[in-house]
């Protein structure tokens, strides 16, 4: 019978040392992920229409522009919508190109900041930058986008969200990428289901069927200026992103305008009865701006448009969008007539 010391003996204990296989596995697996596809480009790339694809996509059109821009539009899915750059290009006299439209859903200040950062050079041949904003840019409880934890580095991020996940994903980013990854799952199982679809047809010419869509409901005005204005706080570092925007563009000789397009009149309405002083601050705010004219179109009818020149509450259609450009050119020639001249004259 054996000792108990020979049992025991530490001579045959196997002690594995170092780290594990399957952790050092894990671990290699996760700094892959996390640098070659978290933090890389172009999985957005195949997948334009996230925020950050969308993102990437305008500085491509900046980057690929035949025709140096004359003027830069930046701004949200108003503006995106709102404003026509060929309508702009025939009002004022431009050749076809020379107005760019930068505009980005659920465009913010940091999209801006940022756009201008990467393609200032690029940029710099725009005579005149108009900025297009509404009230949730400025407010802090409204979150920043997708493309604000994609391209953040530490400093924005202590800047702007110093909260503990915001920090943790800088570290991380594979922590923030649910989305991303959601929607390649999402566009995998729409090209699955096509594919399904496809075979089952007696015939692969046959069109599919188009199946009619009801139009979605616009919703009570309540709701919609309520989700905009939630917990509404002035952000101040917000704004100073704005105003390095400006000082920027200044710096290489360009005029800047701050616009906010204008609403249905039941929506203005209803900010006037709910959140004035919280939309009187945000104008203090725009007007606090150093080095850039600002002009608010509030009302519809106050520029001529009807309610049926909108999608919803703040969009406007095409219609509406082709009468709005024709309202905005016009303030334009009248407000910054020097300006206007000089992209004539140079476009000659």
């Amino acid at each position: 019978m054996p000792s108990l010391s020979s049992i025991f003996s530490f001579d045959t204990l196997d002690v594995r040392r170092g780290v594990p296989r399957g952790l050092l596995t894990a671990i290699v697996l996760l700094g892959v992920l996390d640098f070659g596809l978290s933090r890389a480009d172009w999985p957005y790339r195949k997948y334009p229409s996230s925020y950050v694809g969308a993102f990437l996509s305008q500085e491509q059109a900046l980057q690929r522009d035949p025709v140096p821009p004359r003027i830069i539009i930046l701004g949200n899915s108003r503006s995106k919508c709102g404003l026509l750059s060929r309508e702009m290009e025939q009002f004022l006299h431009l050749p076809s190109g020379a107005v760019l439209n930068l505009s980005l859903e659920s465009g913010d200040h940091y999209d801006n900041y940022i756009l201008q950062r990467r393609n200032r050079q690029i940029m710099k041949s725009a005579r005149l930058l108009i900025c297009c904003v509404d009230a949730y840019e400025w407010n802090a409880n409204y979150p920043l986008s997708e493309r604000f934890h994609h391209f953040a580095g530490l400093t924005d991020r202590l800047d702007l969200e110093p909260s503990i996940p915001n920090l943790f994903g800088w570290f991380f980013r594979t922590e923030e990428k649910a989305a991303l990854y959601h929607g390649i799952f999402r566009r995998i199982k729409e090209r699955v289901a096509a594919a399904s679809r496809l075979v089952g047809r007696a015939s692969i010419d046959d069109p599919p069927v188009n199946q009619p869509t009801s139009p979605a409901s616009l919703g009570p005005v309540e709701g919609r200026v309520s989700f905009w204005y939630k917990n509404f706080r002035l952000s101040r570092e917000r704004q100073l992103l704005l105003q390095q925007v400006v000082g920027a563009a200044q710096e290489d000789g360009q005029q800047v305008v701050i616009v906010q397009l204008p609403f249905r009149d039941e929506y203005m309405h209803e900010v006037f009865r709910t959140h004035a002083s919280d939309y009187a601050a945000y104008q203090r705010s725009i007007r606090g701006i150093d080095g850039a004219q600002a002009k608010f179109f509030e009302t519809a009818s106050a520029c001529g448009l009807e309610p049926t020149d909108f999608q919803d509450w703040d969009h406007l259609d095409a219609a509406g969008a082709e009468k709005f450009t024709r309202v905005w050119c016009n303030w334009l020639a009248t407000n910054e007539q020097d300006t206007v001249t000089a992209l004539a004259s140079a476009a000659r």
